[in-house]
């Protein structure tokens, strides 16, 4: 149960750091006058519910599997964004 209480609460401080990493983001694109309403209101959407639906979904999922998708999502966007590139 302790391993379970740590995963979860790991997922909620990396959702707390998130966070703050997009405000300031925001408010130096705001500042700039480099936004795009239109994205970054379903940009927020999508995060707003990705999280919600992740913390509900979290606790079903087993900690083997949870370490084990993680490399393989991290290296999936690597290489995609390797391929945008070449």
């Amino acid at each position: 149960m302790r391993c379970q209480y740590t995963y979860i609460k790991a997922v909620q401080l990396t959702r707390v750091l998130l966070f703050g990493s997009c405000t300031g983001a925001f408010i130096v694109f705001y500042q700039t006058g480099f936004i795009q309403w239109h994205y970054a209101i379903a940009m927020a959407l999508g995060s707003i519910l990705g999280s919600q639906l992740g913390l509900l979904v979290l606790p079903h999922i087993p900690k083997k599997i949870a370490k084990l998708l993680l490399p393989v999502i991290i290296s999936l966007l690597i290489i995609q964004m390797l391929w945008k590139i070449i």
